[in-house]
């Protein structure tokens, strides 16, 4: 028989000798199969944090998870429009615009990172042209995006937020993407539900995109108009999506409702409660947590452990309470791709959060004490007798050498 949690024996995993079984994670999805070999340090890490059941050579493969059905009733979208299931065109595009599963072998998230960044920028030059694709790009970047982030939510964390590269307007709508996809796939949303989910987090804030960029390093103070666009975002952007082909339903209703709040206090209808969609409380988390551990015009990142606090603060207000909890396990006190600062002088990328402790993440070594750069970073488990405490947070600004994330956390 397949073994239960836990059930995936470290001492069995060496690097560079083929796997003794197969490894399946907590949906019973096959994260390796037996025989193929571990070839990196961060495969290793994946594989023990990540697996929860094997079957080695003659055992059953777990029985995979059902996802929920995604049929839904007909509901509001909060300003009394009504919306219903996808038709079955829209199906038919969702299924054959799912991608192919990651390869253990193959995988690497930073390599994955830069092509959705070079898809995602193009998307974005399509609508700003008034291109009719524009939608169709946004959905097959999803189910890409959702594909990779099932498969290992760490690791496509990390190398979202480790990318310095695009734009704030860009870079905020794709981490908000990731973390938001990781976060409903933690918490049992199905396939659609997630997608629906990404799609909203990518295309929410186009109804105030030159706005936005405009306001982009800004550090006045806002005008009263200014306050009054930025409030009307969500709608402008439900209007603007609302005659694409391919935008279904639940992307429509998520991205119309991504800034209310369960205590009616949000906007633009001051909806509440059960009217607000279960696919936007993983967005609007990742949204609020993520715009604060970001260096804005007129303020300082705030200390991620500071930011968990504020988000745990506003369960039952503006989410409801158990998301918080959802957020602290899926990117733990310190997020991957953020770097600390050890209690032995040494620099380290966060690269996956603790297994039982959240303020003990594995951390991938990036420099050795002031300047000196790591070529190839070991990956240490905090949780580790021995192994040293986190002391503070670095800002990546504050790095004296350049980083390839890649290289340090072994996937070169």
């Amino acid at each position: 028989m397949a073994t239960d949690t836990p059930a995936v024996p470290d001492d069995e995993i060496e690097i560079g000798q083929p796997l003794p079984f197969s490894v399946y994670n907590a949906r019973g999805r096959l994260i390796m199969q037996r025989g193929e070999v571990v070839d990196s340090r961060h495969q290793r890490a994946m594989l023990l944090t990540e697996g929860v059941s094997i079957a080695r050579e003659g055992d059953p493969a777990p029985e995979p998870v059902e996802e929920p059905d995604d049929d839904e009733e007909e509901e509001e979208t909060g300003d009394g429009e009504q919306v219903g299931e996808s038709d079955s065109e829209s199906a038919q595009v969702f299924r054959t615009m799912r991608p192919e599963a990651p390869s253990a072998r193959y995988f690497n998230p930073f390599m994955e990172m830069e092509r959705i960044c070079t898809v995602v920028t193009k998307a974005f030059n399509a609508f700003k042209n008034g291109e009719s694709t524009f939608s169709a790009r946004i959905l097959r970047l999803a189910h890409r995006i959702d594909s990779l982030v099932q498969y290992d939510p760490s690791a496509m964390i990390t190398a979202t937020l480790s990318e310095r590269e695009l734009s704030y307007t860009i870079s905020h709508c794709l981490e908000m993407a990731v973390v938001g996809s990781a976060m409903a796939g933690k918490a049992g949303l199905s396939e659609q539900e997630r997608v629906d989910a990404i799609c909203a987090a990518l295309t929410g804030n186009i109804g105030m995109l030159r706005l936005q960029e405009r306001l982009e390093g800004f550090a006045g103070k806002i005008s009263e108009k200014v306050r009054s666009a930025l409030r009307e975002h969500p709608r402008r952007s439900y209007d603007l999506l609302k005659g694409m082909p391919h935008v279904s339903p639940g992307w429509l209703k998520a991205v119309l409702q991504h800034h209310e709040r369960v205590d009616g206090q949000g906007y633009p209808n001051g909806i509440s409660g059960k009217a607000i969609a279960r696919i936007v409380p993983p967005i609007a988390i990742a949204d609020a947590y993520l715009a604060l551990v970001a260096p804005r015009g007129y303020r300082h990142a705030v200390d991620p452990p500071q930011a968990l606090e504020y988000i745990i603060q506003q369960g039952g207000q503006a989410w409801p309470e158990q998301w918080s909890k959802v957020l602290l396990d899926t990117v733990g006190l310190h997020p991957p791709g953020a770097y600390v600062r050890l209690s032995d002088n040494r620099i380290g990328l966060v690269v996956r959060p603790g297994k039982e402790d959240k303020k003990k993440p594995l951390v991938a070594i990036a420099m050795e004490g002031h300047n000196k750069r790591v070529h190839r970073g070991q990956i240490i488990d905090l949780a580790d007798p021995g192994s040293p405490s986190i002391t503070g947070s670095v800002s990546p600004n504050d790095l004296t050498v350049p980083i390839n994330h890649a290289l340090v956390c072994g996937y070169e």
